[in-house]
């Protein structure tokens, strides 16, 4: 039987906002507490979502990667749940979870998640409204991280180019490697550049130093 401490943690979740009775009684019933040391990996990207994990005490830090570099995605408490994603579409892993510090989670396999949330079809309003906020998340995240690109990839052609010429000794492929991403994640950036005469495309590259300090 869920104790208190169990329930309020379920009722709070966003993810349940609009559970309530049986179905709210099923979720309780088919759930796993799972306890994490600091730094043990909850979730691992590709691994098979097999279920939904609810904080409910610890801080948990989300990480996708990004080229050759680990990009923290987000950091989730209490109540928050954690593999949601991937446990509706019944596909892998799209990231990787590790606990910040020594973690508690309640887990709930996806065939009995599934089943709770099918006795209640008002309850997938509340799932909806869930993926609708975490879409919006993801997308503030995607600008973040193309803006963060942009500017590291402005500082690193400053870096590069000759003083005097402004010509930079590097392919694309070398600085991509360079900032740890691929070359095709550069291209809108270095595009965006040559439209306001930062860049002047070549073998080598030209940059125009005064213009492509705007992006810095």
């Amino acid at each position: 039987m869920a104790t208190e401490e169990q329930f309020q943690t379920i009722t709070e979740c966003p993810l349940f906002s609009e559970i309530s009775g049986k179905a709210l009684f099923a979720v309780l019933e088919a759930l796993e507490q799972r306890q994490y040391a600091a730094r043990e990996t909850i979730v691992r990207k590709g691994d098979p979502s097999c279920g939904v994990h609810v904080i409910v005490t610890g801080l948990v830090t989300v990480y996708q990667a990004h080229g050759a570099k680990m990009l923290r995605l987000a950091s989730l408490e209490r109540p928050q749940p954690l593999g949601v994603f991937g446990a509706l579409r019944g596909g892998p892993r799209t990231a990787t979870a590790v606990a910040e510090t020594d973690t508690i989670t309640l887990w709930i396999g996806r065939e009995a998640l599934l089943d709770a949330l099918d006795r209640q079809p008002e309850s997938w309003r509340g799932v909806a409204m869930y993926l609708a906020d975490q879409a919006v998340r993801m997308a503030e995240t995607e600008e973040a991280l193309l803006r963060d690109l942009r500017h590291r990839l402005a500082r690193l052609l400053l870096r590069l180019a000759d003083p005097l010429t402004g010509a930079v000794p590097a392919t694309q492929q070398d600085m991509a490697e360079m900032l740890g991403t691929h070359r095709s994640a550069l291209q809108p950036h270095i595009i965006a550049f040559r439209k306001v005469g930062a860049v002047q495309a070549g073998h080598p590259m030209v940059i125009n130093r005064r213009k492509l300090l705007e992006f810095v």
